[in-house]
């Protein structure tokens, strides 16, 4: 039962409670679905309009500038 309860805390579950349904898997993870009334409420729950994320872009990799990705976002060196 301490492991299950180990896995639920990994996924940021604190009380049975918060469980309708938890399936341990042939792979040993552990799949849950909470109670409807305890799962977070979003921006989309609340009408409340949002800003499209914007994508990221990677510019120094390992020490290297990425200079494709300086010009996609229309950036130079300085």
């Amino acid at each position: 039962m301490e492991q299950i309860r180990t896995f639920l805390r990994m996924k940021g579950i604190f009380s049975l409670r918060e469980v309708s349904t938890a399936v341990l898997e042939t792979s040993g993870q552990l799949s849950v679905l909470k109670k409807s009334d305890e799962t977070a409420v979003t921006k989309k729950d609340l009408n409340i309009q949002t800003e499209p994320n914007d994508r990221s872009y990677l510019l120094i990799d390992e020490g290297n500038l990425r200079d494709k990705n300086l010009d996609e976002i229309q950036q130079d060196k300085e």
